[in-house]
């Protein structure tokens, strides 16, 4: 996580750092998943990517649970929560 974490804060390039992202999420480390929760709960301009990440990491009922509670705040990103969560089960 680290490593990528790193090589996160370097990038410049929104792709990239969305890849980085969803790398980090696949890590499935705590310490990972913390930061993808942290994020979206600052509504940081990844909040979008980190939803994606976290939901592409086959996260526990915990983890979707902290990230719906983190998101009922703001429309846009439980809407991305919401269509992502319908990508994901299709």
């Amino acid at each position: 996580f680290q490593t990528l974490h790193d090589c996160f804060q370097r990038a410049n390039d929104p792709w990239w750092r969305s890849v980085l992202l969803a790398a980090i999420g696949l890590t499935r480390q705590d310490a990972a998943l913390e930061f993808l929760l942290d994020l979206v709960s600052t509504e940081s301009l990844h909040a979008e990517a980190a939803i994606e990440a976290l939901l592409g990491s086959m996260p526990s009922l915990e983890i979707i649970q902290r990230l719906e509670k983190s998101v009922a705040g703001n429309p846009r990103l439980a809407r991305v929560l919401a269509d992502q969560q319908k990508t994901t089960r299709s």
